[in-house]
């Protein structure tokens, strides 16, 4: 039995599609994965529209497609197989939002605090 998303009880990603070389030798994870992996991904999830195309000369990679709109590509140059499809049940298991990242410098200030530093000896009697 395969889990739902949590949130909604609907999967989030619509459409997953794997493009690679079929002669480049950096594609061979690609290859592979698509051998090994994807038609049991297809008998598996069958809600989720799997596209495999084969580009000459273009670099792997991976799209998964969400009902929100949006999409996640994942680069699969130079790759191996196992690495590809830890990757494609990161994006079958995310709800499409959208990547946090967090910049910006930590906060710090040089005045000491009105009532003093903490310690955990403060309130010990």
């Amino acid at each position: 039995l395969v889990k739902m998303n949590s949130r909604t009880g609907l999967w989030q990603l619509t459409k997953l599609t794997i493009q690679y070389c079929d002669t480049s030798y950096h594609s061979r994870g690609a290859r592979e994965f698509v051998e090994k992996f994807v038609p049991a991904l297809k008998e598996k999830y069958s809600q989720i529209e799997f596209v495999v195309t084969h580009k000459r000369g273009r670099p792997a990679h991976m799209e998964g497609f969400y009902r929100n709109g949006r999409h996640k590509p994942v680069g699969l140059h130079k790759h191996d197989a196992e690495w590809i499809n830890e990757r494609c049940q990161l994006l079958l298991h995310q709800w499409g939002g959208k990547n946090v990242t967090h910049s910006g410098k930590r906060v710090s200030t040089t005045t000491p605090s009105l009532q003093g530093m903490w310690t955990p000896f403060l309130n010990r009697e």
